[in-house]
């Protein structure tokens, strides 16, 4: 499924269930937890579908053609967009390897009540959260449309609209104004045609240690990550054939470059000292976030490569995890956390996977 969903089944999909039994592989259990609410395996039997797309065309946004085909002979292991983006929020650390990022919560700089530093936390906040983001339109936020989106996101989750209206309005503001990575692109500038939002991925995997091996790799070839790498390597695997899927809040493209995207509401701290570079780090590594952006862009990659005709270094933006609490707008780059594996990472990382849909 390319595109955004609804309904229901937006909201199974963002609750991320586990309909696997965890007795049937002797140590799965250990694996999901450790994986801190990204992985979550699925045993339901059920056709698949593959989507094919015009081959080398720069429309992110050409239509697709929907072919059924037969289920697997094993399980699928997913990647929930919502668990992974709220793992971190409210649940326990199950990673005795990662060292605890408590909140940087200063006294003499205490939130203001009306402000959204102060917005509720947890997995339904940041999923209503997250519905604005894929509803509104990154050009009009002061227009009357965008208080529609809000509004109806608020009440559909029970929050005080009243209350809440204008500090998720200016969260937006800041967070589409605010320059990402090192080209400055701002989310205020994207058009409809240049974003895709919700983009659905499946890529097979045979050896979850294979795999994990692979990816710690890749990620072992950034000094930035030498220790997360070893981590990785050593996170308690399982034998699952299957497909890994997982769900991508934004993909978009400025200036002949494509990047990935993905929005959290982690609250780290009161004060935007709470959100600088380092602090970034600490966050995702803690919740595996730096994990997920590279099987991101592992599954993405594969994707530019069919779609955009002269695939290169040069059209590879990099990925974005946007910390919106700590998001200031133009002339701040607090909140903003960049990546760029090079293709080369993204090639050794893919050997853990084999083709994908």
């Amino acid at each position: 499924h390319l595109g955004r969903n609804s309904g229901a089944s937006m909201a199974g999909m963002r609750l991320g269930k586990f309909a696997g039994k965890t007795g049937e592989w002797p140590g799965l259990q250990t694996f999901l937890d450790t994986s801190k609410g990204l992985a979550v395996l699925d045993t339901a039997p059920r056709p698949l579908t593959r989507l094919t797309q015009e081959r080398h065309t720069d429309d992110l946004r050409a239509p697709v053609r929907a072919e059924r085909v037969p289920p697997p002979p094993s399980r699928r292991t997913s990647f929930s967009r919502i668990t992974s983006s709220h793992a971190g929020d409210d649940l326990p650390d199950h990673d005795a390897a990662m060292p605890r990022l408590e909140p940087m919560n200063l006294e003499d700089a205490a939130p203001q009540t009306d402000s959204f530093m102060s917005f509720p936390r947890g997995a339904k906040p940041g999923t209503a959260v997250h519905e604005v983001f894929e509803e509104i339109d990154f050009q009009a936020i002061q227009e009357p449309e965008a208080d529609g989106v809000i509004t109806k996101a608020l009440k559909n989750y029970g929050f005080d609209e009243d209350r809440w209206h204008e500090p998720v309005r200016q969260m937006l503001t800041d967070t589409c104004e605010t320059p990402l990575g090192p080209h400055g692109v701002q989310l205020a500038s994207l058009t409809r045609e240049k974003r895709l939002d919700e983009f659905s991925f499946a890529m097979p995997v045979e050896n979850v240690e294979a795999a994990l091996y692979a990816l710690g790799d890749a990620l072992a070839c950034d000094a930035r990550f030498g220790d997360y790498a070893k981590a990785v390597r050593v996170l308690p695997p399982q034998q699952v054939e299957g497909l890994l899927t997982g769900f991508i809040d934004l993909v978009f493209e400025a200036g002949g470059r494509f990047y990935v995207v993905d929005y959290k509401t982690n609250f780290l701290g009161n004060h935007p000292e709470a959100y600088v570079a380092h602090r970034l780090d600490q966050a995702m590594a803690e919740h595996h976030y730096t994990l997920q952006g590279l099987i991101y862009s592992v599954a993405m990659s594969r994707f530019f490569e069919q779609r955009v005709p002269d695939w290169s270094e040069d059209r590879w933006g990099g990925i974005l995890y946007l910390f919106v609490r700590g998001m200031r707008g133009r002339n701040a780059e607090d909140g903003v956390w960049f990546w760029r594996p090079s293709l080369e990472q993204l090639t050794i990382a893919a050997q853990g996977f084999g083709g994908g849909e």
